[in-house]
This record gives C-alpha cells, sequence and structure tokens, in this order.
C-alpha cells in the first residue's frame, strides 16, 4: 500500500492510494508506510546520568513522508532485540532513538583528581591574581563480551 503524506501546520496526513473497507464490528492494522528509513547501529553512555550502556539507532529519515509517532520494534536476525518510543519524524530528519540496554558492552571509569599548590601569582597596579589548578585524568576502559564480532555490529 502506498500512502502520501500532506503537512498542516504541525500536524500532517495519509492519503492512501488504495480504498480500504473496514466491516461493522472489525479492525484492521494497515501499513501505512513501506519503505527503508536510513539507520547506523551505535551504543549510547552518559557517564553522568546513567551507568548502563544503550543499544540506538542514528536514524534518519530517508522515505520522503513523515513518520507518525508511536512505538517501533528492533529485529536482528529476525530476533526481537528492543522496542522504544519514537516521536514524529519528518523527511530528511535525524535522530538518535535508544531501544534496549546493552549488556555485553561494560566500561569502567578510573579517576584520579588533584589539586595543585599555587602555580601563577600576577600583582598588576595593587592587584593580585592567584592562579590555583585542579587536574583530573580518568581512564575508561571498554570491554564488549558479544560474541558477534565488532564488524557484523556495527
Amino acid at each position: 500500500m502506498e500512502a502520501e503524506s500532506k503537512g498542516a501546520g504541525d500536524f500532517f496526513e495519509y492519503d492512501l492510494k488504495q480504498k480500504i473497507t473496514i466491516t461493522k464490528n472489525q479492525s484492521a492494522l494497515v501499513p501505512i508506510l513501506s519503505a527503508r528509513l536510513e539507520a547506523e547501529k551505535v551504543s549510547l553512555w552518559n557517564e553522568n546520568e546513567q551507568k548502563e550502556v544503550r543499544r540506538a539507532l542514528w536514524l534518519k529519515n530517508t522515505s520522503g513522508l513523515t513518520v507518525d509517532s508511536g512505538t517501533f520494534n528492533v529485529l536482528e536476525a529476525d530476533t526481537f532485540a528492543g522496542e522504544g518510543i519514537l516521536d514524529t519524524l519528518h523527511p530528511e530528519e535525524r535522530r538518535l532513538i535508544s531501544y534496549a540496554a546493552d549488556p555485553a558492552l561494560h566500561i569502567a571509569v578510573e579517576e584520579e583528581s588533584r589539586e595543585q599548590p599555587v602555580s601563577h601569582i600576577k600583582i598588576v597596579k595593587g592587584v593580585m591574581t592567584l592562579t590555583c589548578e585542579q587536574r583530573e585524568d580518568r581512564k575508561y576502559t571498554i570491554r564488549n563480551t558479544d560474541k558477534i564480532s565488532a564488524s557484523t555490529r556495527a
């Protein structure tokens, strides 16, 4: 089934090319958009907000139509891999969407913070400026325990 979408301000509508008849007390799941969208699989991690690594997709709407908001499922090799919620995606719009935890990817952070004594003093016209330094070093160790090689996951 093919459809055409038309913008109407913040809203849009689909104009179906084929007629659909649904009889009384019946329901139907009608595929409105049947197109491939450009997607790149990535891992998502934010040290400050979450310690859990997430599987995500950089999704670009290359269909030429507006994709309505709603839930989505991700299949990998015909197996359910996760689900999420998608906001309305306009043509050529790009968005990062998360769909599952990634228990195979482990990130360890080692931090070292140290305050240095006065490193610089400057006196100009009776005003003294004292500069101190605080240095932080972080070491990230990323380990992937997934049995699928990194080249097939990308």
